[in-house]
């Protein structure tokens, strides 16, 4: 059901005074102050009367809202049913005695119309306070989570970014005497690749084409090791390239199939890369034709941190709403898939 919009100020002061004068011409049935227009007047002049006051003050800036408040219903008021005894009641009453009972219930129709309009301005006053005090809490709570994320984004990243550095730096020392070209040519690679990669390795997010990118590099870099035992392809749609990736995301899983799945196989073999949108999200796949789960571990065991650190990128990043999973290929090796959100 919609909310209705709050009332303007000005409208609904007049709307309480209408009120207040309907409810005084009510009480009053059947006697000289049951004029429905001097009841209506009356409190018109002294809603308009507080109301006006209260805009000095405030215009002013004096003194504090709570302070401020009654002092505009006590004189605002009181100036505004001073104003109304002079110009309706007192031509119409002679008698001193009728003057001084005029000038009773005018001084009972302001405090009242002051006590009441305090209660209701004051708890509207404390309710819009509360809501601001809440809306700001949770602001601040927002604020507080989002660079959360991003700081443990970050830290994900600096344990990821070392180890991908180690291993390259270790594999390029191991073929400088045995094969100084090699080692050169991957050098000049890797350094090829920390370029294009420090210019936005520090944000925290980037695009699946510009990701793939990164993977391009390090798959080159890992081919002229391996040589012929080492296959790959990256089928990528052109209107994939600009969604928007965690940096480093797909870095680990690549690593991860190198190392314990091809790499250590005596024939080497092939690794695929493909990304495709699927009911709402979007599903990359790192597959490769390796030794599979169980013989790889057997093999090379690891630590599982590059898995573990994508895992955690994943629930940084998108809650609950992204999910890694591993299976094994029935032709042989190991299948990784990411599947995330469409955001």
């Amino acid at each position: 059901m919609p909310r209705l919009a709050p009332l303007p100020p000005f409208a609904a002061l007049l709307l309480f005074c209408t009120a207040v004068g309907l409810f005084l011409t009510l009480l009053n049935r059947g006697n000289p102050w049951g004029d429905v227009g001097l009841n209506l007047g009356m409190s018109y002049l002294i809603g308009l009367g507080s109301w006006g006051l209260d805009c000095l003050l405030t215009r002013i800036g004096w003194p504090s809202t709570r302070l401020r408040i009654p002092l505009a219903l006590l004189c605002g008021g009181g100036g505004g049913g001073l104003l109304g005894f002079l110009l309706w009641v007192r031509p119409l009453l002679d008698d001193p005695g009728q003057l001084s009972e005029a000038g009773l219930r005018i001084m009972v129709l302001v405090l009242f119309f002051s006590g009441l309009g305090f209660i209701l301005l004051y708890t509207l006053m404390a309710l819009a306070e509360a809501r601001t005090q809440r809306a700001e809490d949770q602001a601040r709570i927002e604020r507080q989570q989002r660079e959360l994320a991003e700081g443990r984004l970050l830290a994900l990243q600096a344990q990821i970014e070392p180890h991908f550095l180690f291993n390259t730096l270790a594999t390029i020392h191991g073929l400088i005497e045995a094969r100084p070209s090699t080692a050169q040519a991957m050098l000049e690679s890797l350094t090829d690749l920390l370029r294009s990669h420090l210019d936005r390795s520090r944000d925290a997010s980037t695009t699946l084409g510009q990701e793939l990118a990164l993977v391009r590099h390090y798959l080159t870099i890992l081919q002229l090791r391996m040589g012929e035992r080492l296959r790959y392809t990256i089928d990528l749609p052109e209107g994939l390239k600009g969604r928007p990736l965690p940096p480093l995301l797909l870095q680990p899983l690549v690593e991860n199939a190198i190392q314990h799945g091809l790499e250590p196989a005596p024939a080497g073999g092939e690794l695929r890369i493909r990304a495709e949108a699927n009911s709402g999200c979007l599903r990359i796949e790192v597959c490769d034709s390796g030794l599979g789960l169980r013989e790889a571990t057997e093999v090379k065991p690891g630590h599982g941190l590059g898995l573990s650190n994508v895992r955690e990128r994943l629930v940084s990043a998108y809650g609950n709403d992204a999910s890694l999973s591993l299976c094994e290929r029935p032709e042989g090796g190991v299948c990784a898939r990411l599947e995330l959100p469409d955001v």
